[in-house]
């Protein structure tokens, strides 16, 4: 249980809460569409392939124009999504460099003027 009580949040509220958590600390949803483009598109391909040996080598009666539409859709469709992907990896490289984090934290600051001990001694 929680220890203030019940939350005030609408379920659709903590639904945008916790999504803007996940896309705002990382670019991983972006680059995510390349795999649903190789994953998404593979099981069509293979079922393509495997209709093609079954009419090229088992003589599988198949209808007229079927094969080339389903290889049209899945190409469309698989093309579609890399440049999705393409397109989300250009978004978090954009993300990235305007998060403006810097590149190096500093651990010590030495001002002008000072020495400083070789060792690594103060």
């Amino acid at each position: 249980p929680r220890v203030a009580g019940e939350t005030k949040y609408s379920l659709l509220r903590m639904i945008k809460f916790s999504l803007d958590g996940i896309v705002s600390m990382s670019s991983r949803p972006l680059k995510l569409s390349y795999m649903f483009a190789l994953f998404g598109s593979l099981p069509f391909l293979l079922y393509l392939i495997g209709s093609f040996i079954a009419w090229k080598w088992y003589g599988i009666k198949m209808v007229p124009g079927w094969g080339s539409l389903l290889l049209a859709i899945v190409t469309f469709g698989f093309f579609s999504l890399i440049m999705l992907g393409v397109i989300g990896e250009y978004l978090a490289r954009i993300y990235e460099d305007t998060k403006q984090r810097p590149m190096f934290i500093l651990t010590d600051r030495v001002e002008q003027g000072s020495t400083i001990d070789i060792n690594g001694t103060n």
